[in-house]
């Protein structure tokens, strides 16, 4: 924390100053954060007491003086200096310091530290992912920063439930969604902030751009990857169906049909559907018509995949360069 604010001195845990203050938060279970939001009469009897038989420097007293008139005084620098002050973890500290750049008033942060300061409910500090309940006790305007914890929900959401979009109708204070996109998408004044917008699909449904944009990304190389194979893929899976229908043992009708949709317009197949509908008895199927290529497996978690390869009955040829692709999930 020392060095975040640039002091050249550091403070050991020998000196008087340093044992008085120790005492004073552990007497009154506070924290330094707390001890520099106090009033004015307090904070300054405080002071005096942290400094009760010092006999030079006063380097705490100075550095915990400096903090509160950056807190105090809203200047730029302040969540981040909140937060850490609240949380103190030298890991976290260390991961914000920059040897000679000043980019939060007087704090010498490097640029990752930047992105926490501008929106604390939305972003980490660099290298860190902080809890919302210490946001909740370290950022000054925490209740008027809703559009950010909006966001927020969105991003955690998507990744939870892996659903890229967000039924509107169950997320809270419906009547003021456009209103918290609108705000979120104004604080995203850097470029690298973009790829966070928000936006809403078909008037019932909210998504992040990041978390679209990387999924057809993700498609569109997959696709690139299925057209190595020289071959007609719906054609290939009907003639295999019609010549090898005893050797597959689909016996289901309405599998077969969807076995012969599967690569009618795409040579992507999504397979996906609650547990016990037949993912994986249809990613097997297509793993034995495409014998003699190799497969990739995408899933959502690992297990999900160890669970898949060991159902999977079909060879796997590694000297093959072409890749089938077969994502199986429960969710799209």
């Amino acid at each position: 924390m020392v060095k975040t604010l640039d002091q050249k001195n550091l403070i050991k845990t020998t000196s008087t100053e340093y044992k008085n203050l120790m005492q004073i938060l552990m007497t009154n279970n506070i924290n330094i954060l707390d001890l520099v939001k106090q009033e004015d009469s307090e904070f300054n009897s405080i002071i005096n007491k942290i400094s009760e038989g010092a006999k030079s420097n006063f380097l705490i007293s100075q550095i915990l003086k400096r903090c509160r008139i950056i807190i105090l005084q809203e200047m730029n620098g302040q969540n981040l200096l909140s937060y850490l002050l609240y949380k103190i973890r030298n890991e976290v500290i260390k991961a914000q310091l920059s040897s000679n750049i000043q980019n939060l008033n007087a704090l010498k942060t490097n640029n990752g530290a930047l992105p926490f300061e501008n929106l604390p409910l939305f972003m980490n500090p660099k290298s860190y992912n902080s809890e919302l309940s210490n946001l909740i006790h370290a950022i000054n305007d925490f209740n008027d920063r809703k559009d950010e914890l909006f966001a927020r929900k969105i991003k955690n959401e998507t990744i939870t439930n892996k659903k890229i979009f967000n039924d509107i109708n169950n997320l809270v204070d419906i009547e003021k969604i456009n209103i918290y996109i609108n705000n979120f998408n104004k604080k995203l004044d850097y470029p690298t902030y973009k790829e966070s917008e928000l936006f809403i699909y078909k008037e019932k449904y909210v998504y992040m751009h990041i978390f679209l944009e990387t999924t057809l990304q993700i498609m569109d190389e997959l696709n690139k990857k299925s057209l190595e194979i020289p071959i007609d893929y719906n054609a290939f899976i009907i003639d295999s169906l019609n010549n090898n229908s005893s050797t597959l043992n689909i016996e289901n009708e309405s599998k077969r049909k969807i076995l012969e949709m599967l690569f009618k317009n795409s040579r992507i197949a999504l397979i996906y559907g609650p547990a016990g509908t037949g993912k994986t008895f249809l990613a097997n199927v297509v793993s034995n018509i495409f014998d003699n290529f190799e497969k990739i497996y995408l899933s959502t978690s690992n297990s999900a995949i160890q669970n898949l390869k060991k159902k999977m009955q079909a060879r796997t040829k590694h000297y093959l360069v072409q890749y089938l692709v077969i994502f199986v999930t429960k969710k799209w």
